[in-house]
């Protein structure tokens, strides 16, 4: 009897392993060319509107558990000379730059934060609100419910898509900071969730009070480089 030959194991295919997500050095750079200004008011009595716009951006990286890195924060303050409607330059360039080592796992967070500053105790408690984290709080202000999240838990949220960012309600803490606000009028806030990847993208952050009698739009240009 002939004897048959071995049958042929079949071949084995390397088990594949997880992607890794490769560390690069980006560089951020978060410019506010203008502030659309639609309406303007700053009480009876008291003439035009100081609008002062406040940026806060972090990075939230997700390898093992979130961490939150604060990037940077600015105060811009505008003095509109013109009729509203307007659009009103800041008075110096505004661009804001910082240096950052991510995956493209890894998250952008900007906030944008609009105030009719009168004392400016508001401004310089707002301030200091966007770097403490353990009491910052946002929820999206079209949500159905409120269901505030902290800066690291933004990290399974949509992608921003240009030029949209979402309206958003800030809490220190338990407390909404639009019925805290008694020295300068609060009128709004935006969130923008970026990917940490290379590109260029310009994106409107609209801020609207309460009465609707202050309606502005910044106008935010955001660098990955």
């Amino acid at each position: 009897m002939a004897k048959r030959a071995p049958r042929k194991q079949p071949k084995q295919e390397p088990a594949h392993e997880p992607t890794r997500a490769r560390v690069l050095t980006w560089k951020l750079s978060v410019d506010l060319e203008a502030l659309e200004v639609t309406t303007g008011h700053d009480g009876l009595f008291r003439g035009e509107p100081e609008p002062t716009v406040l940026l806060a951006w972090f990075l939230v990286a997700k390898t093992g558990a979130p961490r939150v890195t604060p990037l940077g924060r600015s105060v811009t303050r505008f003095v509109p000379s013109a009729p509203f409607p307007c659009s009103v330059a800041p008075p110096a360039r505004s661009a804001m730059n910082a240096k950052v080592r991510a995956t493209d796992h890894d998250r952008i967070v900007v906030l944008a934060v609009a105030l009719e500053e009168d004392s400016g105790k508001d401004v310089s408690a707002m301030h200091t609100l966007v770097a403490e984290l353990a009491r910052l709080r946002i929820w999206d202000a079209d949500a159905s419910e409120p269901a505030p999240v902290a800066i690291g838990d933004m990290l399974d949220l949509p992608v921003s898509t240009p030029p949209f960012s979402t309206r958003v309600h800030l809490l220190d803490e338990a407390a909404d900071v639009r019925d805290a606000c008694s020295s300068d009028d609060f009128v709004g806030a935006c969130a923008l969730v970026l990917s940490a990847c290379r590109g260029e993208d310009v994106f409107r952050a609209r801020f609207s009070s309460a009465d609707v009698r202050n309606d502005w739009t910044a106008v935010l240009r955001i660098t990955v480089s």
